[in-house]
């Protein structure tokens, strides 16, 4: 039986303090078919660099880098690269 692939879709826009620990939460999890997707929507703090530095830790990210488009075109993005 094949597991099926769940994909954790992470809108984030100047998420530094929180965006560690909510990867590493679903990282952490489980069920180990899982990819994350991570948006980074123009942030202005760190966040793009962190996001990098996720991908480089886990071999299940993909990481999108985007001019502020807002949440609705993120999301989308999100789900398009899913």
């Amino acid at each position: 039986m094949s597991l099926k692939l769940l994909s954790v879709i992470i809108p984030a826009y100047n998420a530094e303090k929180y965006l560690t620990k909510c990867v590493d939460s679903i990282a952490a999890q489980s069920y180990k078919n899982i990819e994350i997707v991570i948006v980074n929507d123009g942030s202005r703090d760190s966040t793009p660099k962190l996001c990098d530095e996720l991908a480089n830790k886990y071999n299940n990210i993909k990481i999108i880098h985007q001019e502020n488009q807002g949440s609705n075109i993120t999301r989308r993005n999100g789900l398009n690269a899913a």
